[in-house]
């Protein structure tokens, strides 16, 4: 369910600014729950930003402290978790100190910087996943982010119409024809010809 919001508030969308989204009120209330239950996604700018301010390479931290995920068919790193048992498939972040908190906290993650516990939280993980994990050129990314919204509303811009406007080829990417880049670009060269 979308979340009406007041008429002097913005409405996230895929293409908010970053700087909104950093600027729009949200802040981390520092209350440690998102980090005692799992991580955030990494950017290549993230994990520079740590690095460096770990006084470590880019590839040991890489080695260190995060692991490679798949997010909508995107490979991402995010932070390692500590588990409390084999058989919880969360844990808390690796940089989580109960005592002081987050140990990274000004350098970290865009991710973790814009999620937090307030209601509009949601739909700032689709703002998230749209402009860093979904990818528009991949089928494989569309169709998972397609399996997602059916449980989600989309913000506006995340809709399969809004990602793949060309209806014949959304019907093509959705009904497994197109399987990769290379259907992809083979399809596309196919309407070039046509016109």
């Amino acid at each position: 369910m979308r979340i009406i919001a007041p008429a002097d508030t913005i409405i996230i969308s895929s293409k908010t600014p970053k700087e909104v989204i950093l600027k729009w009120g949200i802040e981390c209330a520092k209350c440690g729950h998102c980090c005692r239950f799992g991580s955030g996604y990494l950017l290549d700018e993230d994990i520079r930003e740590i690095s460096k301010r770990l006084g470590i390479s880019e590839d040991d931290f890489k080695r260190n402290y995060a692991e490679e995920k798949k997010r909508f068919n995107t490979t991402v790193f995010q932070l390692k978790t500590i588990k409390p048992n084999a058989r919880k498939n969360y844990g808390q972040c690796i940089f989580f100190d109960e005592g002081r908190q987050c140990l990274i906290h000004e350098a970290k993650p865009l991710y973790c910087r814009i999620t937090n516990c307030k209601p509009h939280c949601p739909d700032v993980i689709q703002w998230f996943d749209l402009n860093y994990t979904v990818r528009r050129d991949d089928p494989e990314s569309i169709r998972q982010w397609n399996s997602f919204l059916r449980f989600k509303e989309p913000i506006p811009g995340g809709r399969i119409e809004d990602l793949v406007p060309d209806s014949e080829l959304r019907v093509k990417i959705l009904g497994y024809e197109i399987f990769g880049e290379e259907d992809l670009a083979k399809f596309r060269e196919e309407r070039a010809n046509k016109k």
